[in-house]
């Protein structure tokens, strides 16, 4: 057999095994914190056609497991059900996707060629809350980082799997520091993509954490890159992008209060009141009278 990891397309085997743990080491590797399920060796997806007018993505589907990804040759298309947001990459790029996080990808234009470990755990589900696992895309590089991990599974006694858990422990870690490293500088570059879309979907009550999400850093680095950019907290951005948007609905419209506090996803009326007094000082009622007029 031919193990060869130099290039793209040079190896010859292929293979997908989705119960690749024997069941009398299932209970002890979830000790451990890791429990593989799934995992794809060089194998290749035939292209199913992508129609980038089709917005939002009409097929989408949850995982019950993570899924770590490498494309190691074609190009592919992700998309992000919560967002409506399409991202489109090449080969060399990591898919990193959590339980029930509603997705779609495969390939855009050409075949779709992939290593990937797809797992569950204890240990996971704790890095995934302290922000070291995130979902989307990152850059992986031309080595087939994954396939150490693959290979450990395939040897397929307890000592190689628990070998695979401490792999995989050490490459979602090292990808994490990698993502720290030049998360601020990308970031940066895409911030006003962020802004631009926390605009328009006005409509949907944003959360620091999906801002995170969007840009694939942790809140921490979100904050820090807010406060640099936009002399602000992420989460003070976020009450004045309300305030302004009530504002608007006091000023220009002369819709009911219950109505505007229903507009800005408040089910209980007394909290759109309480919010609004906080972060302007006075009450919609006599912002409105004050106000009003000199639009």
């Amino acid at each position: 057999m031919d193990f060869s990891t130099s290039s793209y397309g040079k190896k010859k085997l292929s293979e997908t095994n989705y119960a690749p743990v024997p069941p009398a080491f299932r209970e002890a590797l979830l000790k451990t914190g890791i429990l593989f399920h799934v995992y794809y060796d060089n194998c290749t997806t035939a292209l199913k056609p992508f129609n980038e007018a089709e917005t939002p993505c009409t097929e989408t589907r949850r995982f019950p497991y993570y899924c770590l990804l490498h494309l190691l040759s074609g190009d592919g298309f992700f998309y992000y059900a919560a967002h409506r947001k399409t991202e489109f990459f090449e080969q060399g790029t990591g898919l990193l996707i959590s339980p029930g996080f509603e997705q779609q990808y495969g390939g855009r234009t050409k075949n779709f060629t992939e290593d990937s470990v797809c797992f569950t755990g204890p240990l996971a589900d704790e890095m995934f809350r302290r922000g070291l696992l995130r979902n989307g895309l990152f850059c992986l590089g031309t080595e087939r980082r994954i396939l150490p991990i693959i290979r450990a599974i395939q040897r397929a006694s307890l000592p190689a799997l628990l070998e695979a858990s401490a792999l995989l422990v050490q490459l979602l870690l090292a990808l994490d520091g990698e993502r720290q490293r030049v998360g601020r500088p990308a970031c940066r570059q895409h911030l006003s993509a962020l802004l631009a879309r926390l605009a328009e979907t006005a409509e949907h009550e944003w959360s620091v954490d999906e801002m995170a999400e969007y840009l694939n850093i942790s809140t921490n680095s979100l904050r820090k890159l807010f406060l640099s950019e936009q002399g602000m907290t992420p989460k003070h951005y976020l009450d004045q992008l309300w305030l302004r948007r009530a504002t608007d609905l006091l000023c220009r419209t002369n819709r009911p209060l219950l109505e505007i506090a229903h507009l800005l996803h408040c089910a209980d009326p007394y909290y759109f009141f309480r919010r609004f007094r906080k972060l302007s000082g006075i009450s919609p009622a006599r912002y409105r009278r004050e106000f009003q007029r000199e639009t």
